[in-house]
Order: C-alpha cells, then structure tokens, then sequence
C-alpha cells in the first residue's frame, strides 16, 4: 500500500503523482506537505491533469479551490471526486494528533483513498509528524510519498517499493533519446545541463579557514549588533570586486560581458537573516551589482521593502528587471519553480553540509525555462 518515489527535482513528480489519482480514480485524496508554499504549484498542475474531467474532480485547499466540507458533500452525493492539499505545519497542530488546537476535525475524520506526501524527507519524522501520517492512514489507503532528496525515508521502504530516477539516468535519457525515438519530439530536451564550479577561496583569504578545512563564510558575513553592517566589510566588498573584476582569466561568474550575460536572474544563498539583510545592502551601493534588483527573501525580507509571498516577490522582480540577485538562507529551496534563474551561488558554509538541503538547493537552477525563442540549455552552480 506504500510507494516512495525518490525521483530528481525537475522530475514532474506532481504532474505523476495527480496522473496517478486520474488513473486510479481515487475518490478522496490528500496531500500533505510541510512547504505549504507550493499549493500554487499543485493547483496549477491539477488543472492540467484534470482539465478534461473538471466536473467530476475538485481541488480545494485553505487558499485555493473548493473547502473541503463542500468537497465532501459532492463526493459523499457521487457528483464529484476530490483532492484536498494540506500543510503539515497545521495538521501537526491539531489536538488529534498532539498539538493544542482543536481543529482539522474534518481532515482527520475524511476516511481517505490517497494520501500523497509532498517533500517527505521534511517534517515527517517528528513525533508529531509521524502522528499526523498515522491518524491519516488509520483506514490504510494507498500512500505516495515524494522526494528528491529522501535519505531519511529508505530505511523504512523495501527495495521495490522505491522508484528511483536520478540527473544521471536524465541526461542519458536525454542523449539516447534521438536513437531510439526517431522524429518524436524529445521530452528531456528542455532540462538544462548541470554544471557546478567550485571556487577555493581559502587561497585567496586563508584568514576564513577553518583548520585549513573548509572556507567559513558564518565567520566571513558575521554582522555587527550595533547596525547590523558586516564586521569584515573590507573583504566582502573584495569578494564581491573580485566576482566582476574584468579579466580575460577570470572564470568568476560575473567578469566579462559574456558570462554575464549567462546570468540575468540568480539565487545566492547566505548563512542567516543578518547576513542576508547586510549583503543586500552592500549590493545596492556596488558599482556593479546596484544596477540588479536585490531580492531579500531571507526572514522578513530587508526593511524598507514592503513584505509579501517570497515566490510572488521574486516573480513580480523579475518580470520587472532585466538583472536580479535573490538572496535566501532557506526560502524558495525546495519545491519551488523559477524558470528564469540560471545560476545559484552557494555562500552559505555549514547549509551546505547537509546533502538533502545542497541537492534540493542546486536543481531549483534546472527548470526549464524558453526566452524569446531560445531554450535554456546550461545551468550553473557557483560553491
């Protein structure tokens, strides 16, 4: 009755999963998630599973579609079939299952088909996780958990219970395709190739390094209590020179026209809210990088700027800019689509330590992506 996908970021794993339901016919089916962020993206993809059969299926969420009471109803009538998205963050909170709040009691009393858990490697492995999971399969419907990264979930999955497709079986898929598929358009043609770049900083500012280990960027972007500015103000104004300084060597990201050029729209990733507000700051005095729209989605976001929906926020920068730099220290990480970014900068140090938060990070660069007629064909990863 259990099945774990365990299939790449940019995989279409909510288009499959939906199809799954279509096909099944699933009456009463529930996802749960602990990024609530992307019930726009599900919804999305539910229109496009379900366009054809709009009468018979439903979609509702707190935000979006039908409430689930009316849902209910029209299932219980045998007008309609259902899917209800969820936040895990909410169904934790419930008294059934341990939490303080006496809600949800539709939720927990619906006897579900289905249950599909989004991003399953986050917030499922709590006590009050595995509560929320076990009060939603007391009448043992079929579960579908998805992931990309779930490192955490294979000791509880035998080994056909797992289906496993990971970038290498991509892009092999994406090269053989032409062989074997002679004149049919190719589905992988649109994934843009992965290509991470490593930089050793410790050479260059060897008083960062720890133990001649690693590169401490904690240390490097440490801000002052007194106004929040960096401590070594002097080096990272360096470092941002150095990432434009024009050099035909150079292989930084931003030190000639044509590179550039690659790089319209990006994700940096910071160890923390502070140093996320202090870089933002400083991009916006420098010579170079003050002319691209600054996006702070770190926390609440810089102060002078009118807070919203990270993904709005970024959205609504770029259809306005023609450069932009989001910067985050875990928003937007995981489950979310920007087609436009091209490139993420890993600037971060010990978030970088965890494999699940590191690959979830990077592919958020591979989306596909089109641009007056040209498909993004190249992605980058700075470390």
């Amino acid at each position: 009755n259990q099945m774990l996908w365990n299939a790449k970021m940019r995989f279409g794993k909510t288009l499959s999963a939906l199809e799954v339901v279509r096909r099944m016919g699933f009456n009463r089916t529930i996802i749960v998630t602990h990024r609530p962020v992307v019930d726009k993206g599900w919804y999305e993809d539910f229109s496009k599973i379900f366009h054809f059969e709009s009468t018979s299926y439903m979609y509702g969420s707190r935000d979006k579609g039908t409430d689930l009471l009316t849902m209910e109803n029209a299932c219980a009538l045998g007008r309609a079939k259902y899917i209800y998205f969820a936040s895990m963050q909410d169904l934790r909170g419930t008294d059934k299952v341990g939490g303080k709040f006496a809600k949800n009691d539709k939720v927990f009393s619906t006897k579900w088909d289905c249950v599909i858990v989004d991003e399953a490697h986050e917030g499922t492995q709590t006590t009050l996780g595995k509560n929320v999971l076990n009060a939603l399969t007391e009448d043992k419907p079929k579960v579908l958990q998805l992931s990309g990264t779930p490192f955490n979930l294979f000791d509880q999955y035998k080994e056909d219970e797992i289906f496993t497709w990971d970038y290498v079986m991509e892009q092999k898929a994406k090269v053989a395709w032409d062989e074997t598929h002679f004149g049919d358009a190719n589905p992988y043609a649109g994934l843009p190739a992965m290509n991470i770049y490593t930089f050793d900083l410790g050479r260059l500012m060897s008083e960062y390094m720890d133990m001649d280990v690693a590169f401490n960027f904690t240390e490097f972007f440490r801000t002052k209590n007194s106004d929040g500015s960096f401590v070594h103000a002097t080096d990272v104004r360096a470092f941002l020179d150095l990432m434009v300084k024009s050099d035909t060597n150079s292989m930084f990201p931003f030190a000639n026209e044509e590179f550039r050029n690659n790089f319209h729209h990006t994700l940096w990733m910071v160890p923390g809210v502070k140093s996320a507000k202090a870089l933002s700051k400083m991009l916006q005095t420098h010579p170079v990088f003050g002319n691209f729209e600054i996006v702070n989605v770190a926390g609440d976001g810089d102060d002078d700027v009118e807070r919203g929906d990270a993904l709005e926020l970024v959205q609504n920068a770029i259809a306005k800019n023609d450069y932009t730099i989001t910067i985050s220290c875990g928003k937007l990480t995981t489950g979310v689509s920007v087609p436009e970014w091209t490139a993420v900068f890993m600037l971060s140090g010990t978030f970088n330590t965890a494999a699940s938060s590191y690959m979830q990070t990077i592919f958020r660069v591979q989306t596909p992506a089109k641009k007056d007629g040209a498909i993004k064909e190249n992605c980058y990863v700075f470390d």
